[in-house]
């Protein structure tokens, strides 16, 4: 990552989405952007291929993905709040593992109205 202040944390959770994780990843991957956005990704003790899957993209973006996951199922809520504690960009974009961006300039699209609009902030 650069010197550039980290504008959005995607804060994405999952429980079991194996079959949707590597497509649902590589869209957010694909994110066109002016600036600096990272990715918290919450594994609620998934028992499936998932944190496999979590591992290698970890390891393809160590600088990009942040990876926590619990032992035991601990539920959307508390996986969400875990992982929203460790997003630091100005925004927070949430993500669910089933879910797909298929818009390559949702991200810029958003913080641009954002920062063009603050009292939507």
């Amino acid at each position: 990552m650069s010197t550039q202040a980290l504008m959005v944390s995607i804060c994405y959770i999952t429980h079991n989405h194996e079959k949707f994780l590597a497509q649902a990843i590589d869209c957010l991957m694909k994110q066109k952007t002016d600036f600096e956005f990272d990715i918290v990704i919450g594994n609620d003790c998934s028992s499936d291929g998932t944190s496999e899957i979590l591992k290698h993209y970890q390891q393809m973006y160590p600088e990009k993905i942040k990876v926590i996951s619990s032992d035991k199922k601990v539920g959307t809520i508390a996986t969400l709040v875990g992982c929203n504690g460790l997003c630091k960009g100005k925004y927070i974009a949430l993500c669910e593992g089933d879910d797909f961006w298929t818009d390559p300039d949702k991200l810029q699209k958003q913080v641009d109205f954002l920062e063009a609009n603050p009292e939507y902030q």
